[in-house]
């Protein structure tokens, strides 16, 4: 399953899926897109993606896996995912920055003005910024963060994953092992919210 706001480079992004799927009769391997077909495609038939404008949680949590694209620091999609146990792929470090240089993340895109001292924050023109910034900040992200996560830099190594997704035992893994963080992360939030709570009231 692929997510994603549809912009040029994601369109790009499709095809790019596509072309080397059917170049490598990688017959085995579909993708499905939660949402309508962006009309810049035109009539055009892709063979390996369909368009599917709704799913159930429940249908979601059945497929083998999700490409995450981020477009911002923070995505509701994203913790919702990880919460059903759904395998994430997402690309490394070095295309997110080359991300950031066609689709700026929203927060990011223009710069936010900083109280810091020295300028050091995560709030930075992604325009412009240097690659040792953006994967110093990065690295703080949930993306980064959350173990049991997959990466991938190139296309193929993409596939590799996907493919791997396949295997029943490995996605079990995957899956129990996502749950049981997500799980106690809850704990632990509901936890120290219900600490602070006590204290206001």
């Amino acid at each position: 399953m692929l997510w994603k706001n549809i912009k040029i480079w994601g369109l790009m992004f499709f095809h790019i899926l596509e072309d080397t799927v059917l170049t490598n009769r990688l017959d085995h391997i579909r993708f499905q897109f939660l949402g309508s077909q962006p009309g810049m495609t035109g009539n055009y038939v892709y063979e390996t993606i369909k368009f599917v404008p709704f799913m159930t949680f429940s249908e979601m949590s059945n497929v083998y896996g999700t490409i995450f694209l981020p477009n911002d620091i923070v995505m509701r999609t994203f913790y919702e995912m990880y919460a059903l146990g759904v395998p994430i792929f997402l690309p490394d470090r070095s295309w997110m920055f080359r991300i950031q240089r066609i689709a700026p993340w929203g927060s990011m895109a223009y710069g936010v003005p900083s109280d810091s001292v020295d300028g050091d924050a995560p709030w930075f023109n992604s325009i412009n910024v240097d690659p040792e910034k953006l994967f110093k900040w990065y690295e703080y992200s949930d993306f980064q963060q959350f173990p049991h996560l997959n990466h991938f830099n190139s296309v193929i190594e993409l596939l590799q994953g996907l493919h791997q997704a396949t295997d029943l035992q490995w996605r079990d893994g995957k899956v129990s092992k996502m749950r049981e963080f997500h799980r106690k992360l809850a704990f632990d939030a509901l936890s120290r919210y219900t600490i602070s709570l006590e204290k206001i009231f």
